[in-house]
Order: structure tokens, then C-alpha cells, then sequence
């Protein structure tokens, strides 16, 4: 460092007067050699200008100066390095002599007076007394003090001291004898030898004690911790007085710390570090540790962590867990180590493998505890068990799943399994004809549309919200429909002979059934749910989830037993081309080989995939057995197992990581392997007879598509691959380039969802999707090679309502929510389908999803939804076309009521309409309330009182008004309220029924409003303790509604309730009938029920196992209901 910058360093911090800071730049500016910023320290030093623990601060922070110089500046002398004979300082440390800093006392004096009090002469006399080496090494310092001293004086010239203030004589008096100059000199030399004696021996220990101090320190900083820790020892032997004592103290016990955490003996380190902290934690010098406290405990808590980490003894890892706490406890003690110092990322990343630590010792706990569990229920061949046991532990510790260990335990427990794998005989005959059923007849309709025939033969089958529909695969005409529960794997099956194996989930049945006519050739029971069944030759392989798989004869239906495993099944078995072994995988690490001749196990092989990750059947392909496994939310693993002469799988051969679930079957044909994930990736695949990585070669592939994870069903053609997922998609496999490449449709159906296999017959491709914004599904025929569709037929699609009945003229009418408009005669309901439905004339126009309908007599119907201000109208003897589109100025804001031969349309701008049920046309001006600008009404839905021509309609807003409306003749026909009410502080929030004289509708509040008629005076509310879920609906003499409390009630007209009776889990559907002092009620999900009026006990049910959504309506003796896929069900009245 430069002089100037010393200075100023000096000056900045006001370590020195300005004055003198000035004095000392301008003779450095003279005498640059000499001046030095060490030599204008050490001065500033023994003036006492500058502290020496501020020069000491100094020469850490600012200048670099070697030991020796550092002594000097702080005051301390270094003596020569040669030994010492006959001296008592140890002869291997050097020993530094301190300066009497307050007597400015100098060396070369003290040599002087040395001399002067000793008979030791340097002149080589006789009589000389031998030099003392400790002397002399004084001695030779004293050159090296004179050119300090000359440095020194030239500071003096520069700085002079402040004048002394002369001393004032005494007066002489009279002289004493005792006042010799001889005795005055004798006793002065005494006193000057006892004092050069003190200072001689005072200077001796000192110095040496400094000197080990010193070299205690280098040795410390260097890193050589045992030398440092002898000379701190040494050091705090004999000088507990010392200044430095303390801070000694503190370096010793860091000084073991560190040498014990720097050989990684961490435990040791520990209990050091203990040791040490009770010993030196209450020293002054203390806080000095603490910055290496932060790094040196932490250390040994990281090191003590991973110890545990890496052991695999048990004992161990839990000694070194609790040591590794207590370590954490004293990086965590703030008196030791103050937050400031602490790394936080550090302890928090001790903590982390502390969790580690323990999760793998509670994992190897569990495992040996597991694994002396299996080899228990091995002994006791108890397969089931030891399964458990390896299902409970990898869902508690997943890691385990390639645990080499558990892996072969897994192993014995498949050996063994494979023998405890029976075939058991058991004979069970197949039933005739079709399932008891309470319907009488049930009507089907289809919105066939053929633009040209496929030419293809035979018949196809699709199952679409819950049903079986069988069509003619020529045109789309539907055949039959038979509804046996949904399930989203499970697919109609045909057979060669045409007819079709089909589930019935709804009763746990096989079926077999005609395919033109439906009808059940025979029908097996199971105990259980089953899957889809395999057809193998003339058996039929039906797995069931909780570990059977059955055998059925295809002809008769007829079970001749079955396969018990020793665990859950997760997929159908697949069979191998020469139909003699089928292969299935467990619901977790296992697939099975049967023999298809004896039914026994052949072999278990070890796949250790996780429970329920295989969502799909195995492939065979040549002597390859290709399994997709699911990994996780959005991945999954296919790999390709080799298989011996017996076809047993023996070994795995390659691997590929997906992305996306793999949720619709594999793809095969011939050697090629085609995989469809649920992000829609396509992998393409070729097979081959060889091993490792060339048995599965890519021939092409096209990247996920995105997050939106649905199923992708596919289907080979040609060497075209047809997709359906959220389009359909027809692709040219171009193994040259590693190309996907598209090929146009005449129609990709984009947005739309397809949701069942597709289907080829002859050159037809048959696919099944669900329209975007509709209900229904729509079967579709497209040509394989043109892409053109040939036909489309719609099924399943909602009613907007109740259908219309005409018992005299034997006919049903209905409008769809799609638009279409049926009408079921005599004929048609024979056939039991009806194909052909009415559409709007004219070009096709986007309609809404009509959700309300109302009967206007003679068959005809009248749509709509509220929030759409378009009404269709269904008139289906109409000359000029049986549909018409109404469009309203305004969206409704209520339902459709049928009133004086013609609908009210209440929309939201307030207006109020009368439509003709002929035509649609206004049947005079509208009621139109007293609005302000912008206003909205909110109309309820009305009622209408009296049944006269003079019949009146009620309607409110549900907030403010209640009004009585008359259709006027005079001057022109008008709707007019001859009558209105305040609500008050009524809100209304149900439609308003009316029996007798009396109006009612439910409150936000949970109670009943009524209104006498026609005053429309309001009465009390009526408190029922909950809101209206369900109505209100008039009936003989009083209402009945259901509650959100779950109660259905009947409160009479006088406003009294009489009676209320709870729900339970059913929830009631479309319109009650009010007949004869009963009451039938159609339930969603449970069939339809006979009450009586009088006290709401049942007295009659009839369960059904479809959900109905409307209905009941009287026809004739019977009773029609509608299905929530729009089916209509005609059945018979409940009866006791």
C-alpha cells in the first residue's frame, strides 16, 4: 500500500489529528524510502496517537506485513532465532519482548543501563564474565532499534513534542551527613540493578509467553491444528493473567473442533463440539468463535446426516438420526450461533435427508416386517395374503417397486402363486329368452339420414348412453334397442354366425342375442361384475375384477367353471394366434400364461407393475407379448417381453416411455404395432422375432397434441390408420422419413367426441360420436377409401318434454332437444322404433337445445328454453309441414304455458305473448308491465285459474308484483291485467300453481306464498322448513312439492299441511298424476310409485332400471314415461 493511502485511510477515519495526518504527508512527501506506512504505524503506536487494538485491526484489515513486523509495530521486539544455552524458554519458540509503550522506554537504553549495572564488559578483559546469550540477543537488536530510532526521531523533527515546563530548583539547606554523593551513588546503582533484574525477567516472560501466543495462531491459520492446540495448552499453563488469555482459551477449544471435524470423524466432532461449548461458551472472547461455530456445526450435522443416509445398518442410522439432531439443536442455539450466521438453506437441507433418513428406515422397518408376513403366508399357502402384504407395502412405499429384495420375494410368491392357480370345475347352465321385465312395450327413436347406401352387409351394433342399438350396416335403420347399463369398456361382440355377445351390467349377465331382432338367444348370471369377454374358437374367456376368469361354451352358454387367482384381475386376457394360451396380467406385477386346453397356469412372470396401472389388454405379436403400463396422471411405459417354446414369457427385451395414459386397446396387425395415448400420441411400431432393441423398431410417430386427455380409439385399414379422439382422423403411414401423414375426409367432425371403437365392414368404416352443444349420439358410415359419408342415424337423444298423448287416436307425438319432431303410430309402435322424424323445411340452422314443453291437445307440442327466443312449434298434421320456428322479439324468461287454444311465451323484456297452437301467430297485443329504460322482468313461470273459455292466467315477477291477465276482445284483441298486488316483502322463486281458488309458490325464504283468487290477496306464508326443489303442482284439493330437506308434502288448499313424508335417496321426475285420490310419481332413478292422497303412504312401486325424466302421462290403462336417452316406456299402473 502506498504511504499517501495509508494516510488517507487515516485521515478519513480520524485514527489521527488532522494536524498531524498533515505533518506526516508532508515528510513522507520528503523521505519516501524511509517512510513507510508500517514505520508511521508503529510510531503513531508508541506515541499513543493510535491504539494498539485499532492497529491491530489495521494490520488485518489493511496492511500485510509479515509476523515479525507485526510484532514490531504492536511494540514488540523479535528476538534472533539463536538458541538460548542454559536459558529456561523453550528452546523451539520464539519469544517477543514487549516496549513499555508508556515509559518510552528504548531498547538501546536498556542495553545502556544493562551494562552500566553489571560488571559484563564487551572489551575481552580478563575479568570479563561470560556474555549471557539471552543478553546478547538483545544486544543485537539494539542496531535494528537505532535505525528505527533514527525513523522515529525524524517524525520528532517533523512533530515536536509539547515543551516541558522547566523544573524549579530547590532551595538548598543544610547538608546532611547522610547527603555523600558516595551513598547516594552506591544506593542508586543497587536500585537500578533490582530494577534492570525485574524489567530483565519481566521481558523474558513476557516475550516468551507472546511469542507462543503467535506461533499458537500461525499455526492455527495454516490449518495444523494439533501444533496449534500444543502451543495454546502451553500458552494457558502459566499465563492466566495474560490479556490474550481468554481469546486463547476460545482458539484452543475451536482449534479441536476443527482438527476432529476436518478428519470426519463427525461423532467425535460432535462430542467435541459439546465439550467445547460448556468450556469456553461463557469466555468474553466468545463471540469471536461464533462465525466458525456456523460453519463447523452445521458440518458435522450434514456429515452425521449423510452417514445415516449411506449406512444400511438400522442401529446405526438411527444413532446418527439423534446425533444429527442434537448437532441441529446447537446450530439452532442463538447464544452459540447468532441468526445472522446462519444458513438457513443449509439446516434446511440437513432436515431434508433427516426425512430421507427416516422414511428409508421406516421403508426397510416395513419391508423386513413385510417380508417376514409373506414368507408367513407362504407357509400357510396363503397367496392372497402375501399379495396383500406386497400391494400394502408399495402403497405406503412406493420406492420399493424395484427393490431387488422385495422383487424376489415377489418371485416366490409368483411361483408359488402359479401352483395355487386352479382351474375349478363348476357347471352352470345358461338361461333362455329374455330378463322379467315391468314394460310393456318400450318405443325407440332414431334420426336415420342416408345420403347412399355402404353396400356393406350384416348389421353393427354400438352401445351409446347405456343401451345396446343394433342397426343395419347397408343404411343406418335402426333394428333394435335393449338397455343394459353403461360401461365405458364394455362393447357389443359380434360373432360369425352375426349374432352378438353383449354385458348386461345392469344384472351381472352375459347375453348372446339375435342380431336383427334383439331377441336373447341365452343369458349367463354371474356372482360379479365382469368384463369384456374373449372369444377363443367355440369358448368364451369372461374375467371378472375380483380374480376369476370363466369359461363359457359360445353355443350354449353353458359355464363349465372357472380359473381362480390369487389376486384381482385388471384386463381381459388376450389370446395367441394359435389360440392355445391366453395371457393376463394381474391387477399388479404379474402376467399370467393359461393353457386354453387344460386351463392350467403355465407360468407367472414378474412385470412389477404398480396396482391397476394396466388399463388395456396385452398384444401378441409373434413371439413378443407387448404390455402398456400407465406410470402416472400423464405417462406411461410400453415393453416388449420375449417368450420361449411353451410361450412363456422369459425376459424383458426393450422398453419405450409415452406420453400420455395408454386407455384404448393396442393396435395390431401382422407385424405392426400401432399405441394411442390419451394426449394423442401415435407410435408406430414394427416387431420383430429378434432380441434387445431391434424386436421393437420405430416406423413413425406423431407428437402429443396437447393437455386435454381423452380416449383415442384407432383402427388399421390398408395401411391407413383411422383415429377418432376429438376428430376423426384418417392417416397414410409413410415408414420412409418416419411420416404420419393426413388424408382428407369429406367430414372431420371436429369438436365433436367419439366414445366407441371403431368398426370396419366390407370397405366401411363405422364410428359413433357425440356433437358438440347436443345430446344424443350420432352412428355414422364412411366410405375407406373415398372418405364420403354414407349415412348417419341419431340415437339417444334427450326429449325438450313430456311427449303428447293421444289415447283416442293411439298416438304419441315428441320434440327432441335437438329439434326433430316424432310421431309414434300404431304401426310404429309395433315395430317398436321409429326411424324417420320431422325436421324444419328449408336449409339446416343452428337451434338451441329446447329444455320445456307444453301439450297443446291433438298431438301438438310447443318448445322452447328460456334465454332463446326461439319457439317450435309441432303441429304433425300440418298441411304445409308439421315443424314451424317461432321467433319471439325477446328471450323467454319463463315456460311455455298452454291457455286459450293457444301457448303464453313470457320473455324477459317484459312482454307477455299469446301464440296461436294453429299457426304461431300473435293472438292479439301483449301484456306488457310498466317498465323503466333497460329493465329486465324476470317473469316466473303462470298458471292459469278457471278452465272455461273466461279462463285467466296468473303471473308475477317474483319480486314485485302478482297480476290477474284477461285476453280482451275490444278495440282490439289484447292481454290485459285486470288485477294486481304488491308482493310486499315476498320473493318468489318458483312457478305458481293454482287448485281451486287458491295460488301458491315457494320463497327464497323456504316457506309457501298463498294468494286467494281472483283478489290475489296474499295470506300468511306458509313455513315448510326448507325450499321448493321440486314444484309446486296442483292436485285434487291441495299441492304437492318436494323440499331441499328431502320431504315430499301435500298442503291443502286452506293452506294447511297434511301431510309430509321423507325422501330418502329418491328423487322425483317430470309431472305427478293426480288420479282418484292417488297420486303417481315418476322417480329418476327408481321406477315410479302409487300414493295415496290422503296420508302420502305408497301403495304400490314398480322398480324400473332406466332413468326416466318425464312422465308420467296417462294412456289408456297404462302409463307412458320418458327415458333420459328419449325412449318412451309404456307401462302398466303400479299396483298393490
Amino acid at each position: 500500500m502506498k504511504t499517501s493511502d495509508f494516510l488517507d485511510i487515516l485521515e478519513q477515519r480520524k485514527l489521527a489529528p488532522a494536524d498531524i495526518v498533515g505533518k506526516l504527508r508532508a515528510k513522507a512527501e520528503k523521505d519516501k524510502d524511509r517512510v513507510t506506512p508500517k514505520a508511521i504505524l508503529k510510531y503513531l503506536v508508541k506515541k499513543e496517537i493510535v491504539p494498539r487494538s485499532v492497529a491491530y485491526q489495521l494490520l488485518k484489515t489493511t496492511l500485510t506485513v509479515s509476523s515479525n513486523a507485526e510484532s514490531s509495530i504492536m511494540g514488540f521486539v523479535p528476538l534472533p532465532e539463536t538458541p538460548l544455552a542454559g536459558s529456561v524458554i523453550d528452546e523451539d519458540v520464539e519469544t517477543l519482548a514487549p516496549v513499555d509503550s508508556g515509559q518510552n522506554v528504548r531498547i538501546d537504553q536498556i542495553d545502556k543501563e544493562t551494562a552500566e549495572s553489571s560488571d559484563v564488559r564487551d572489551d575481552g578483559s580478563e575479568y570479563a564474565v561470560p556474555e549471557s546469550p539471552h543478553l546478547s540477543s538483545l544486544a543485537s537488536l539494539s542496531s535494528v532499534a537505532k535505525a528505527q530510532d533514527e525513523t522515529e526521531a525524524a517524525f520528532d523533527e517533523a512533530i515536536p513534542e509539547p515543551a516541558k515546563r522547566k523544573k524549579t530548583k530547590k532551595k538548598k539547606g543544610k547538608k546532611n551527613e547522610w547527603d555523600s554523593s558516595l551513598i547516594l551513588y552506591g544506593g542508586g546503582g543497587l536500585l537500578v540493578l533490582i530494577i534492570s533484574g525485574i524489567l530483565i525477567y519481566y521481558l523474558l516472560n513476557r516475550e516468551n509467553a507472546d511469542l507462543v501466543l503467535q506461533q499458537a495462531s500461525d499455526y492455527f491459520e495454516s490449518g495444523s491444528y494439533t501444533q496449534a492446540i500444543n502451543q495454546y495448552e502451553h500458552f494457558i499453563e502459566g499465563n492466566k493473567g495474560h490479556p490474550q488469555f481468554s481469546s486463547a482459551k476460545v482458539r484452543l477449544g475451536m482449534a479441536r473442533l476443527w482438527k476432529d471435524t476436518s478428519s470426519n470423524d463427525y461423532e467425535n466432532a460432535l462430542q467435541t463440539a459439546q465439550d467445547v461449548l460448556d468450556d469456553i461458551q461463557d469466555e468474553p472472547d466468545f463471540r469471536s468463535a461464533q462465525r466458525d461455530l456456523a460453519s463447523l456445526v452445521p458440518k458435522i450435522a450434514q456429515g452425521l446426516a449423510t452417514q445415516a443416509e449411506s449406512t444400511a445398518d438400522l442401529d446405526v442410522a438411527k444413532q446418527r438420526v439423534a446425533q444429527t439432531r442434537s448437532a441441529l439443536s446447537l446450530a439452532m442455539n442463538t447464544k452459540y450461533i447468532p441468526k445472522e450466521f446462519r444458513d438457513e438453506v443449509q439446516l434446511d437441507e440437513i432436515e431434508q435427508t433427516l426425512l430421507r433418513v427416516e422414511r428409508s428406515r421406516q421403508q426397510n422397518v416395513d419391508l423386513s416386517d413385510a417380508l417376514a408376513k409373506i414368507d408367513k403366508a407362504l407357509t400357510e399357502q396363503d397367496i392372497s395374503t402375501a399379495y396383500d402384504l406386497h400391494s400394502q407395502l408399495l402403497e405406503k412405499h412406493p420406492a420399493l417397486m424395484h427393490d431387488e429384495t422385495l422383487a424376489g420375494k415377489v418371485k416366490s410368491i409368483s411361483d408359488a402363486e402359479a401352483q395355487a392357480i386352479q382351474f375349478v370345475p363348476e357347471t352352470k347352465e345358461a338361461a333362455d329368452g329374455p330378463r322379467q321385465s315391468p314394460l310393456v312395450a318400450s318405443l325407440t327413436l332414431a334420426d336415420q339420414q342416408v345420403t347412399s347406401p355402404s353396400g356393406a352387409e350384416g348389421t353393427i351394433a354400438v352401445r351409446l348412453s347405456g343401451a345396446v342399438y343394433a342397426l343395419q350396416a347397408n343404411d343406418g335403420k335402426l333394428l333394435w334397442r335393449e338397455f343394459l347399463g353403461d360401461d365405458p369398456h364394455s362393447f357389443p361382440i359380434q360373432l360369425p354366425g352375426g349374432d352378438y355377445l353383449v354385458s348386461d351390467v345392469l344384472h351381472n349377465e352375459l347375453m348372446r342375442v339375435n342380431a336383427e331382432t334383439g331377441n336373447v338367444v341365452w343369458r349367463l348370471p354371474f356372482d360379479t361384475a365382469v368384463m369384456q369377454p374373449v372369444v377363443a374358437g367355440e369358448k368364451v374367456f369372461v374375467a371378472s375384477r375380483e380374480g376369476k376368469l370363466y369359461v363359457v361354451d359360445l353355443a350354449s352358454g353353458e359355464s363349465t367353471g372357472f380359473i381362480q387367482f390369487s389376486q384381482k384381475l385388471a384386463v381381459p386376457p388376450t389370446v395367441d394366434q394359435r389360440r392355445q394360451r391366453l395371457y393376463i396380467p394381474g391387477s399388479h406385477s404379474s402376467l399370467y400364461t393359461i393353457s386354453t386346453n387344460d386351463y392350467s397356469c403355465l407360468g407367472v412372470y414378474y412385470l412389477g407393475h404398480s396396482p391397476d396401472s394396466i388399463a388395456v389388454p396385452v398384444a401378441k405379436i409373434l413371439n413378443k407379448v407387448i404390455v402398456a403400463a400407465n406410470t402416472g396422471i400423464s405417462t406411461s411405459e410400453l415393453s416388449v417381453l420375449s417368450t420361449g417354446e411353451e410361450g412363456l414369457p422369459q425376459a424383458l427385451q426393450a422398453e419405450r416411455r409415452l406420453t400420455g395414459t395408454v386407455d384404448t386397446p393396442l393396435l395390431a396387425d401382422g407385424r405392426r404395432l400401432v399405441v394411442l395415448t390419451s394426449l394423442g400420441q401415435i407410435s408406430v411400431y414394427d416387431i420383430s422375432s429378434g432380441d434387445g432393441e431391434e424386436s421393437l423398431s420405430r416406423i413413425a410417430e406423431r407428437d402429443p397434441e396437447g393437455e386435454s386427455s381423452i380416449a383415442h380409439f384407432g383402427l388399421l385399414v390398408e395401411g391407413d390408420l383411422w383415429i377418432a379422439g376429438q376428430e376423426l382422423t384418417r392417416l397414410a403411414i409413410l415408414p420412409t422419413g418416419n411420416r404420419i401423414q393426413v388424408r382428407n375426409l369429406d367430414n372431420d367432425f371436429s369438436g365433436d367426441v367419439f366414445d366407441n371403437p371403431l368398426q370396419l365392414v366390407g370397405n366401411t368404416v363405422i364410428h359413433v360420436r357425440r356433437p358438440a352443444g347436443q345430446g344424443g349420439g350420432i352412428v355414422s358410415a364412411v366410405d375407406a377409401t373415398s372418405g364420403k359419408t354414407h349415412w348417419q342415424t341419431q340415437l339417444a337423444v334427450p326429449l325438450a318434454g313430456a311427449p303428447s298423448v293421444d289415447p283416442i287416436g293411439a298416438q304419441i307425438t315428441a320434440i327432441t332437444a335437438t329439434g326433430a319432431g316424432y310421431l309414434l303410430d300404431r304401426q310404429a309402435m309395433t315395430q317398436r322404433v321409429q326411424n324417420q322424424a320431422d325436421h324444419l323445411s328449408g336449409r339446416q340452422r343452428k337451434l338451441p337445445a329446447f329444455a320445456t314443453s307444453v301439450d297443446l291437445g291433438q298431438g301438438k307440442l310447443a318448445s322452447g328454453v328460456i334465454d332463446s327466443d326461439k319457439v317450435l312449434l309441432f303441429r304433425p298434421d300440418a298441411p304445409r309441414g308439421p315443424l314451424e320456428l317461432i321467433s319471439l322479439p325477446a328471450p323467454l324468461a319463463a315456460g311455455l304455458v298452454a291457455w286459450q287454444n293457444g301457448f303464453v311465451a313470457p320473455t324477459q323484456v317484459g312482454q307477455v305473448y299469446l301464440m296461436s297452437s294453429e299457426d304461431g301467430q300473435l293472438s292479439g297485443s301483449p301484456f306488457q308491465p310498466p317498465l323503466e329504460a333497460n329493465q329486465s322482468v324476470d317473469w316466473l313461470t303462470p298458471a292459469v285459474f278457471g278452465s272455461s273459455e273466461d279462463a285467466q292466467l296468473v303471473i308475477t315477477d317474483g319480486k314485485n308484483k302478482i297480476y290477474l291477465i284477461e285476453q280482451i276482445a275490444e278495440p282490439e284483441p289484447h292481454l290485459s291485467a285486470v288485477k294486481e298486488e304488491s308482493l310486499a316483502e315476498l320473493r318468489l322463486n318458483t312457478p305458481l300453481a293454482i287448485s281451486g281458488d287458491v295460488a301458491i309458490a315457494g320463497t327464497e325464504e323456504g316457506s309457501v306464498a298463498l294468494f286467494d283468487l281472483p283478489a290475489l290477496s296474499a295470506r300468511d306464508p306458509l313455513s315448510v322448513d326448507g325450499q321448493i326443489a321440486w314444484g309446486p303442482f296442483a292436485v285434487e284439493g291441495g299441492f304437492v312439492f318436494t323440499t331441499d330437506a328431502s320431504e315430499l308434502m301435500f298442503v291443502q288448499e286452506d293452506g294447511v299441511i297434511a301431510w309430509k313424508t321423507p325422501l330418502g335417496k329418491r328423487l322425483p321426475a317430470g309431472t305427478p298424476l293426480a288420479d282418484n285420490g292417488s297420486l303417481t310419481i315418476a322417480w329418476q332413478l327408481a321406477g315410479i310409485s302409487r300414493m295415496s292422497l290422503a296420508d302420502g303412504q305408497e301403495q304400490a312401486h314398480t322398480a324400473l332400471d332406466q332413468a326416466i325424466v318425464a312422465g308420467p302421462i296417462q294412456f289408456g290403462q297404462r302409463l307412458v314415461l320418458a327415458a333420459s336417452d328419449g325412449t318412451l316406456l309404456i307401462v302398466n299402473q303400479p299396483t298393490p
